[in-house]
């Protein structure tokens, strides 16, 4: 499971398909080689924690609706790798990229699609079952040069980054119409949470005003609804403490009349 260039190099890089990668990976290691390949984190931490948690680790991740697109490109038209052309030729090849995302509305064609690395839940590589994050360290594919210089200070490194395997096609952007967009979206959306990618950027798509509205309303309703619900606890806990404060009141006015009574019959057996 560890390797020498682990020990070496003093820290476990977690590598994400279609998120740079193997760029990543030739700086870091400094080999052109194909090291250990797509390992999870608590693959690492079931062989030994103890050792994973004395590296300094870390992942990168990519926004899902770009993901999407690079992996579904990479699959159709540029992996050199045989295996990945064979499983692209029997799946997608015949598919535009519309009619591929609608595809992923049948359930069994979705589970044969996510049982493919390029296209699986990014946080199954950096996270526990429990979906707590394993790494130290999570950069974004969107901010990829400064937050791998990020992680060079953190190991002491003066290296720079060579992105290889870039992908070509269009912004991801224009790929997505607002049925595709909620496809998925609903399907990524642990992805899009855990590693706080936005779920409805009306600004990422040219998706019809009304459907952005009707999100917007429903938010807004959840919150009144929460509001609502908040007032009518404080409410009840108002009522409550006046309740018990009234009763505190009666408690002490009865103490206050047994001690004048007290006080009266103390004096009485005085006189006598």
């Amino acid at each position: 499971m560890f390797k020498d260039f682990h020990d070496k190099y003093k820290c476990i890089f977690i590598h994400v398909p279609k998120v740079a990668g193997s760029s990543i990976e030739r700086v870091i290691y400094q080999t052109d080689k194909w090291l250990v390949g797509h390992v999870k984190a608590s693959d690492y931490t079931k062989f030994d924690k103890d050792k994973f948690d004395s590296y300094f680790s870390f992942g990168f991740v990519r926004n899902p609706y770009d993901r999407v697109v690079s992996a579904y490109h990479y699959l159709k038209n540029d992996s050199p790798d045989p295996c990945d052309i064979k499983w692209g030729r029997l799946h997608i090849n015949n598919l535009t990229f519309e009619e591929f995302i609608l595809s992923l509305q049948d359930e069994e064609f979705k589970e044969e699609i996510l049982s493919k690395n390029h296209f699986s839940f990014q946080y199954k590589y950096l996270c526990d079952k429990n979906m707590n994050i394993l790494v130290n360290f999570i950069g974004k594919f969107e901010k990829l040069d400064n937050d791998f210089k990020k992680i060079l200070n953190i190991l002491r490194r003066k290296d720079s980054l060579v992105h290889i395997n870039k992908s070509k096609h269009l912004n991801y952007r224009d790929y997505y119409n607002s049925q595709t967009y909620k496809i998925i979206r609903e399907i990524y959306r642990d992805d899009f949470e855990i590693f706080d990618y936005d779920l409805e950027d009306k600004k990422y798509f040219n998706i019809p005003q009304n459907i952005y509205l009707n999100n917007l309303e429903s938010k807004i309703l959840i919150k009144n609804i929460n509001l609502d619900s908040l007032r009518l606890k404080k409410s009840f806990q108002i009522q409550n403490l006046n309740q018990t404060i009234e009763t505190k009141n009666k408690t002490i006015q009865d103490n206050l009349i047994q001690i004048q009574n007290l006080n009266q019959t103390i004096e009485t057996k005085n006189k006598t």
